[in-house]
């Protein structure tokens, strides 16, 4: 049960947000790009110390939503701007400040750790990255520690947005699009897409057709 109290006092250089990673271990900030190089921060909870300061080039309020955890909080991902064509990854235990590797992808949509909890944990870590460009959408699946290229990929039709949804366990996902227009003519509202992934145990996939009239 917590205390209520003040474990830490962390200063920050004039934050728009902040955010704790996925294990509460770290927190994130970030601030506009003219009252600092580095805007974005990351600083150890328990002690306040700063563990790595980067620049986000983006709107500051946006900046945490573009950083990503590994359930264990061991690895930790982000981009310095929306759409980027780079994510680089960090090992949390081996350094915040220098990325350990890098994925090179064209106009970065979204990215997501896959989950693991004790009924998939002994699975392979999955790392997911979506990206549109050329009116073509694609999710590619990426499996440490080889982020050279990717282990399978899952192509879809172009959208404006994309977002996953991820069971708790990581043995599959939703893959959603959005666009605001519906170049088919058949919905005023836009269109949407969702599709099935089976990660673990299987290849399934398959379109849910819950937007289809």
């Amino acid at each position: 049960m917590g205390t209520k109290e003040v474990i830490t006092t962390i200063p920050t250089p004039n934050a728009h947000a902040f955010d704790f990673s996925s294990t509460g271990d770290y927190l994130v900030t970030s601030s506009k790009k003219t009252e600092t190089p580095d805007n974005f921060r990351i600083y150890e909870v328990d002690t306040g110390n700063s563990e790595g300061e980067h620049a986000w080039t983006h709107t500051p309020k946006d900046a945490v939503k573009f950083v990503k955890w590994s359930s264990d909080g061991q690895y930790m991902a982000r981009v310095e701007s929306p759409h980027a064509n780079k994510i680089d990854i960090f090992n949390s235990p081996v350094s915040l400040q220098d990325p350990t590797s890098s994925i090179s992808v064209e106009k970065v949509s979204c990215f997501e750790f896959v989950p693991r909890n004790e009924a998939t944990k002994s699975k392979p870590l999955y790392f997911v990255v979506g990206s549109c460009s050329s009116g073509a959408t694609l999710t590619r699946f990426y499996q440490f520690p080889k982020l050279e290229k990717e282990k399978f990929s899952v192509k879809t039709q172009g959208s404006q947005d994309m977002k996953y949804v991820i069971a708790p366990n990581g043995h599959a996902m939703i893959l959603w699009q959005q666009s605001d227009v519906d170049k088919s003519g058949n919905n005023y509202y836009g269109s949407h897409y969702l599709k099935y992934v089976q990660v673990y145990g299987g290849n399934k996939r398959m379109k849910v057709a819950v937007f289809d009239n």
